[in-house]
Order: structure tokens, then sequence, then C-alpha cells
């Protein structure tokens, strides 16, 4: 929350604002629950989970409306129209093997 929502002036890092003495914590407290459902989601879909992510991101919005939010939203519903395979750990494998190069160092 940028402004405060009644007077809008700079809020900083304060719970109440400076101008017109609006208690500003139950704001606050909506919009870091809506970061957790939003990272809650992103979690989710990192492990092959868009159904439950894109209800993660849904109640995210329904408590404060972010660009991020919506977009991703949008994105994990389009997996699961087109049924996408579940996305794989890939922390759990091991990372493919790099190739030798045979050219000399430079000197």
């Amino acid at each position: 929350m940028e402004p405060c929502p009644n007077c809008r002036a700079r809020r900083g890092d304060a719970t109440i604002c400076r101008r017109c003495g609006m208690d500003l914590a139950n704001l606050i407290a909506v919009e870091r629950a809506a970061e957790r459902l939003t990272a809650l989601g992103v979690t989710h879909l990192a492990a092959g989970n868009p159904m439950t992510a894109s209800d993660d991101l849904t109640r995210a919005l329904g408590l404060y409306h972010t660009p991020f939010a919506r977009l991703l939203r949008d994105f994990v519903r389009e997996i699961a129209a087109q049924g996408a395979r579940p996305m794989v750990n890939t922390a759990a494998r091991e990372p493919p093997a790099v190739p030798r190069c045979s050219a000399q160092p430079i000197p």
C-alpha cells in the first residue's frame, strides 16, 4: 500500500496516517496476507499443483489486487485448462553433464 487510502498522503512505514490519523494496521495486515497467499500459490505451482495454486491466487486477489497475482492466476488457469503435465522438481534430479571443450586455453 503506497499512499493512505483516505487522504492519499505518503504512508512510509507508519501504521497511522500522519495527515488524517487513519489507522492503517488492518489494511497492512490484509495486504501481507495477500502476499503470503501469492507466495503459497507460487509454491503450489512449482510443486505441480496448478488447481491449488489457482485457488490460492484467487483468494489473494480477493484480499488485495496486484497485477502480478492476476497475471500469475491467469497463467495458472491456462496451464490447468491445457491439462499440462505437473512440473517436475528439478532439484531432485542430477544436473545434465556439461560437455568438455576441446579448445586450447588462451595464453
